[in-house]
């Protein structure tokens, strides 16, 4: 064969793999899309922390919100579902990208003992934002049967049919205005009692967590990751409305097996704080800051991104960005996700709240 034809070949299959990723991009589901797509187009080196966790932490910490108020440059990488596993394929994958001074985790789903919490979809939702790469390869072998790889590798098989439903945003590329949060305009409502009025278990009464191996197994490498990298590693538990039958079970177990966490954190030399025990401290008020028992609404998430920043403040070294000249794009950004939040304002109730 001479070059000529090798050259044409290569040209040809080149075409070719660029052509079904852009079918496949257009095509693919785009549920959390934007949550996790523009973290890919992110300076390199340029986030100071990463927020990870289900769509508790999703909903609960504003990057915008931090950086206006502290300077701190972070993305929040967390997704609805996300088991903690994908949690440390997202992590790992974004350590090639960036070179964090903090991690901070949420521990919610520490009780699901499915390797994807019962939720595969959301794997997909996951590695189909991911750019291809060896990552990838091994996320979908790590967390699939060796039959279901394919699908995950080439996605296009998933999603031929789907052209029958596609918009115009499915051509557009995907833009985050919050740096990967979600902020929801929704509350709960009704009336719901005090904390005073329901028992947030004392930290002395607890389970041992020891025997939820795999969310252990991915804690565990989630560590090391983060000792090879060389940042601090924060877990977090959110505040939750955590009595009674909840949909992820009952909520008093829970809170025990949250507050058992904090007896592997001791044995591991790690820094963990469950916030359910400082829902009087942040003022959070589940009827006016929640729209369901565990998700935060635009009010609560003010609180908790404010707590939490001042946490980091007073405990962690992360420099102040705002005003300096290669951040200028935070500032641009931070105008219009206020817009935003502005706009969304108008049409609520709370417009006399904020």
């Amino acid at each position: 064969m001479s070059w000529k034809c090798i050259i044409r070949l290569c040209a040809f299959i080149f075409l070719g793999i660029v052509l079904i990723a852009q079918t496949s991009y257009v095509l693919r589901d785009k549920t959390a899309a934007d949550r996790q797509a523009p973290f890919y187009d992110e300076k390199k080196n340029s986030i100071d922390i990463l927020l990870l966790g289900p769509s508790t932490m999703d909903l609960a910490i504003s990057p915008m919100a931090l950086y206006q108020e502290y300077g701190y440059t972070s993305y929040n990488l967390a997704n609805g579902g996300q088991s903690l596993a994908i949690n440390y394929w997202c992590l790992k994958d974004a350590l090639t990208r960036q070179d964090p001074e903090l991690v901070v985790l949420d521990i919610s789903y520490l009780h699901m003992q499915d390797i994807l919490a019962g939720q595969p979809a959301r794997l997909s939702q996951f590695v189909d934002n991911m750019p291809l790469s060896v990552n990838k390869v091994k996320c979908i072998m790590d967390l699939t049967e060796f039959d279901k790889w394919k699908d995950y590798l080439f996605n296009i098989r998933i999603y031929h049919s789907r052209w029958k439903e596609l918009v115009k945003s499915d051509f557009t590329k995907i833009l985050s205005i919050n740096k990967g949060g979600t902020i929801s305009f929704e509350k709960w409502g009704g009336k719901y009692p005090p904390v005073s009025e329901w028992d947030v278990l004392e930290k002395s009464d607890k389970k041992s967590v020891y025997e939820y191996k795999i969310s252990i197994e991915y804690i565990e490498k989630i560590v090391s990751l983060c000792e090879e990298q060389g940042c601090e590693l924060l877990f977090i538990k959110l505040p939750a409305y955590a009595t009674g039958e909840v949909n992820h079970g009952n909520g008093e177990e829970l809170q025990r097996l949250w507050n058992g966490f904090y007896d592997y954190a001791d044995d591991n030399y790690l820094t963990y704080i469950n916030f359910i025990h400082d829902i009087d401290n942040i003022d959070i008020n589940f009827s006016d800051d929640f729209y369901d028992w565990t998700h935060m609404n635009y009010l609560g998430n003010c609180k908790m991104t404010h707590y939490l920043g001042e946490y980091i403040s007073e405990n962690y070294n992360i420099e102040d960005r705002r005003g300096n000249p290669l951040y200028c794009e935070w500032e641009n950004t931070y105008m219009v996700y206020e817009t935003y939040i502005r706009e969304h304002l108008k049409n609520t109730m709370w417009e006399d709240e904020n």
